[in-house]
């Protein structure tokens, strides 16, 4: 069975699925955010009670939160190259459909 090639149409579609993938990161990443500077204020209530006992331990939970923050950032630049670039499709593409004559030739400039 033959592939049936991607519109613009498509292309489209497929960006506002990465764009409810990118809300959803960002969404995430300010739930990270927000567990880092909650994990923060109790690792310094920590420090001042028994920093041996508890101090390390917060420490190694708000730094784990910070790793996962870093990660949701990395992807969301991601899905926003991947947004760019797919537009660039777009543009290629009606670029593409603009140069061709019937039959499904391309005109030689």
């Amino acid at each position: 069975m033959a592939k049936v090639p991607m519109t613009a149409n498509d292309f489209r579609k497929e960006i506002e699925n990465l764009k409810v993938l990118r809300n959803y990161f960002g969404n995430a990443l300010k739930d990270e955010e927000d567990a880092v500077k909650r994990y923060s204020e109790t690792a310094r209530m920590a420090d001042r009670v028994d920093p041996q006992l508890f101090g390390r331990k917060v420490s190694d939970i708000k730094n784990q939160e910070i790793q996962h923050a870093e990660s949701f950032r990395r992807m969301i630049q991601t899905v926003d190259k991947t947004i760019t670039m797919t537009e660039g499709l777009i543009k290629n593409l009606k670029q593409f459909e603009a140069e061709k004559v019937p039959h499904g030739r391309t005109q030689r400039k």
